[in-house]
């Protein structure tokens, strides 16, 4: 596990932040090849890892085995999950997350707005997160491959909390649980497998803070800044987030940069190029750093939507201490109110008294991290809505362990068994949960899924309709390279899917419609009798089987339109008398059809 470890660390924190910016650098420059962009990432991060190999290594070998083998399981099981069981139902992922991270899979061009097809409010969208979910899409080979990511968070957030929990001093066997216990958190485990982006912006946040809390030197200050591009790069806040991250970075780490002020400036013009170019785009394109946004006063519009029209305060009682509708609620990845779970009740007042202990120890490290934990949450415009500071959950479980005296430290590992009980609750309960969710969102869509992969798509059109805001539907298409139609009514045919969305209605829908009829007679020709099938539209009907007496049944391939059978040459009866021909075929929508034919034989053969 200690392997697997080491290598998200140095997919997520160094490679991937690398190949996103020689993505940003060439495509400004209108080139385009993905064979480039790897190799130059490849070297970037082999010269990176060189001059900080200590920081992806060390203290990996201290966390105890039952904690690996416990990640290992929920890893491995959430990995099945999204590759075997059903298929992600996450409604923004189709509204506008797939719409960056398909067309950047397919392309590789983070600035040519005109490869998405569909105009949306992604183009100016922050696009790292989604470029994450775009490699494990063009690397799995695999549609919802996407949800790969948002899986892989959950082992990646235990070795960053893990780390940081080092640096502030907690024991290994400390920080180990206080690492899975985030790692396992409602609001990860709810998000696993879907194309949510909460988790991953979150992740980022806290790679920062460990940095930032690590020894300072060149090599660890340019991975530091390296992350700031891409955090600024997840989401709008990240801008927020990023320039609060750096500042804490600077009060923590003023000596070393003080005397290495040149080069640490030339680093920071540096990063600070890559980190605006995409604002910089929006602002050549349309005219605003932060499209669609033009006006502020239209971004407080669309930000009321979300938030309680309440004071300060209450939102935050409301964030901490909501009671969750029912318990099934928590496995829901969109949860507003209660995301942090009843578990982490509690929790608020030990972030208090570890102010207190803190300040009374002297103890600066926590003192500064208390602030910025406490300062980003104040930050958030949505403070509500709890999966959008995801990380805070962190210094709720550093401050539980920092309060808790050594008599008390077995709280952490029945805490951590609570949280993995509430986990595969999340997975396993019958209502909401992630299983459940994954197959029933299958089921209602199986004969379309299935039509796109097989030869049913070269005799159905498929339409999307323009309005729906589903895109994710449409590049699902264009993945497959199924041809679609792009249409602002309901189409008329015979044989097709059309793609519609009903108003308010949260997920996509798609109609299927198709004309199916199949027939068989017995004629008498001067060959003797002749038996004559006939299918009405094969590719809408499956499983069709032509069962005889004597003989049993066989089953027949459905693009076959007409088929002619000399009874007397094919079929040699052993007994004479009444014979039964029974053909049966099953449409697309589940209906039997079938048709039944009698004759006599007069001798046996």
């Amino acid at each position: 596990m200690r392997y697997l470890l080491q290598t998200l660390l140095l997919f997520f924190f160094l490679f991937a932040p690398l190949y996103f910016v020689t993505h940003l650098f060439f495509n400004v420059f209108h080139i385009v090849n993905p064979t480039l962009f790897l190799f130059i990432s490849l070297l970037l991060a082999g010269y990176f890892y060189k001059n900080c190999q200590s920081l992806f290594i060390e203290e990996i070998e201290a966390i105890p085995p039952a904690i690996q083998i416990i990640l290992a399981i929920l890893t491995l099981l959430l990995i099945v999950i999204n590759f075997l069981v059903g298929i992600d139902d996450s409604g923004d992922a189709y509204f506008y997350h797939l719409n960056i991270a398909v067309p950047l899979a397919l392309y590789h061009n983070v600035f040519d707005y005109s490869l998405y097809d569909l105009d949306s409010y992604s183009e100016g969208y922050p696009k790292f997160a989604n470029f994450l979910q775009a490699i494990a899409i063009a690397w799995t080979g695999y549609f919802w491959g996407y949800g790969l990511i948002s899986i892989l968070i959950i082992p990646c957030s235990f070795i960053v909390v893990y780390k940081l929990a080092r640096q502030l001093q907690f024991l290994p066997q400390q920080s180990a649980w206080i690492g899975l216990l985030y790692a396992c958190n409602p609001i990860n485990i709810s998000q696993a497998t879907t194309g949510y982006i909460d988790t991953i912006q979150s992740i980022y946040v806290l790679v920062l803070m460990m940095l930032a809390c690590y020894p300072a030197s060149l090599a660890v200050f340019s991975l530091f800044l390296l992350n700031i591009v891409v955090l600024v790069n997840i989401k709008f806040t990240g801008l927020l987030l990023g320039a609060s991250l750096f500042s804490f970075y600077l009060l923590l780490n003023r000596d070393f940069l003080l005397k290495q002020w040149q080069k640490g400036l030339g680093l920071c013009v540096i990063a600070g190029g890559f980190a605006v170019l995409h604002y910089a785009h929006n602002w050549l394109t349309y005219g605003t750093l932060v499209f669609p946004f033009i006006d502020s006063a239209f971004a407080k519009v669309i930000a009321d939507l979300y938030i309680v029209q309440e004071g300060y305060f209450a939102r935050l009682l409301r964030l901490f201490w909501t009671v969750p509708q029912s318990l099934s609620v928590l496995a829901i990845y969109d949860t507003v109110h209660g995301a942090f779970s009843f578990l982490w009740y509690p929790l608020p007042l030990f972030i208090l008294f570890a102010w207190f202990k803190a300040i009374y120890q002297r103890n600066t490290y926590f003192i500064a991290i208390l602030g910025i934990f406490c300062f980003l949450l104040a930050l958030d415009p949505v403070l509500s809505i709890g999966r959008y500071v995801v990380y805070f959950q962190c210094i709720g479980f550093l401050a539980l362990a920092y309060v808790l005296s050594p008599r008390y430290q077995w709280i952490l590992p029945l805490l951590t068994i609570a949280y993995l009980t509430l986990a595969g609750y999340s997975l396993l309960n019958p209502e909401t949960g992630i299983i459940q969710r994954r197959l029933a969102y299958f089921a209602q869509r199986q004969v379309f899924l299935q039509s796109i992969q097989s030869q049913r798509r070269q005799f159905f059109d498929f339409y999307y309709d323009i309005n729906a805001a589903c895109p994710g539907y449409y590049w699902l298409l264009r993945f497959y390279q199924v041809p679609v139609k792009l249409v602002e009514t309901p189409p008329q045919g015979d044989n097709f899917f059309y793609i519609h969305r009903k108003e308010y209605q949260q997920h996509c829908e798609v109609d299927t419609h198709f004309l199916a009829a199949i027939d068989a007679q017995i004629q008498q020709t001067e060959q003797g009798q002749t038996l004559k099938l006939s299918a009405k539209n094969p590719a809408a009907q499956e499983n069709c089987q032509l069962c005889v007496s004597e003989y049993g049944c066989l089953y027949l391939p459905f693009h076959i339109y007409t088929m002619t059978i000399n009874l007397s040459h094919v079929f040699h009866f052993q007994t004479a008398g009444e014979k039964q021909l029974q053909l049966t075929c099953r449409a697309l929508n589940g209906d039997l059809t079938e048709k039944t034919l009698k004759w006599t034989v007069e001798k046996a053969l």
